[in-house]
């Protein structure tokens, strides 16, 4: 296969050059000799500038309009293709490359291109509960009931939630940076683990000036509403829900849809010993600001991984880092809950990015 050439333009410096000396009388082969900016410039692109100079004495130093290649898709199969990747996000490369997406068969990376220039990019997807249409709708009216309520609003609110903790589990980043060979060094790897591996349940809750209590979860207990009532509620929910009521004169606790939160005998419970609940849209843990506390202590045991090789160690580092939260880490998440309500009803009851 023959070189391709590397044509292009002489500068604008190497033409004023060219042109300077053939008005001092130099042919076009002493010009190229001349050490400069001319020099090793073919004769035959000299001679073409001094052409081209007498035939537009106006502009010396027009230069030819290069259209290059045509581009392989018109704007109407551009079109069409823009159209099939906003309706299939997942698909690959080599499936938007056939002929069938956008009337013309592609190389995998004149694709890219084009998905390029219309602002499509690869990334790593989001997780995020499914959600139906009913979700979507039950969340919108959430929001609207909730999007104009103040800092001062939301003080009220206690928020609480269950998570679990999995030993040996890495919540950092999924980057590595390695050098070329060395994908399967120890260090390098992130490992997986079989179903069965130990893990730590745990439960707590906030509101915005005080941290109420951290319960650490019996070990393979599966959670029912008489648990909830026995281990949760009784000895700590309501101590600190009543705490609440003393110091505001108010207040109003948040819960998730999980069964045993709503049902018949824990509803009937929380009704006894006044508890006021607010109503909250199922699939929603985006709505939920303990979720970044979560967060954030996930990642600060991440960087302890290494010495935490037991249950105990493991409950006891979450006491640790539980403790060490102060009203500063979570106070942006309940200040962003007005914002929270109004990207939900602009996403039409979508998922939010918190």
């Amino acid at each position: 296969m023959p070189n391709k050439t590397g044509r292009k333009e002489l500068s604008s410096e190497s033409i004023a050059v060219i042109l300077a000396l053939h008005k001092l009388g130099y042919s076009a082969s002493r010009i190229r000799e001349e050490e400069g900016l001319t020099k090793g410039i073919p004769k035959s692109t000299i001679t073409f500038q001094i052409r081209r100079a007498k035939k537009h004495q106006n502009d010396p130093f027009i230069k030819a309009i290069r259209t290059g290649r045509p581009p392989k898709l018109d704007a109407r199969a551009e079109r069409r293709l823009v159209r099939f990747i906003a309706r299939n996000p997942f698909e690959t490369l080599a499936c938007l490359s056939t002929p069938g997406k956008s009337g013309y068969r592609m190389h995998v990376n004149t694709t890219r291109k084009y998905l390029a220039k219309n602002e499509y990019y690869v990334f790593r997807p989001r997780r995020k509960p499914y959600l139906t249409e009913n979700h979507k709708k039950e969340r919108v009216r959430w929001a609207r009931i909730y999007q104009n309520w103040s800092l001062e609003d939301w003080a009220l609110v206690a928020f609480s939630d269950e998570s679990t903790f999995e030993l040996g589990i890495d919540t950092s980043p999924p980057w590595v940076r390695r050098k070329r060979g060395t994908a399967y060094e120890s260090r390098n790897l992130k490992p997986t683990f079989k179903s069965g591996r130990s893990a730590v349940g745990i439960w707590g809750c906030i509101s915005l000036f005080k941290k109420g209590p951290l319960v650490i979860l019996a070990k393979g207990a599966r959670m029912n509403s008489q648990r909830y009532i026995q281990d949760i509620l009784y000895p700590n929910a309501v101590p600190f829900y009543d705490q609440l009521m003393i110091e505001y004169r108010d207040a109003l606790w948040q819960q998730d849809g999980a069964r045993y939160h709503t049902s018949k005998l824990t509803t009937v419970y929380l009704d006894a010993v006044q508890i006021q609940v607010m109503k909250w849209p199922a699939q929603s843990p985006d709505l939920n600001l303990i979720e970044n506390l979560w967060r954030i202590i996930k990642l600060r045991i991440s960087k302890k991984r290494q010495r935490i090789h037991n249950i105990k160690e493991m409950e006891d580092t979450i006491r640790e880092e539980w403790d060490k939260l102060t009203p500063a880490d979570w106070e942006g998440c309940i200040k962003s809950m007005q914002k929270r309500c109004r990207l939900v009803i602009k996403a039409k009851g979508g998922s939010i990015k918190y």
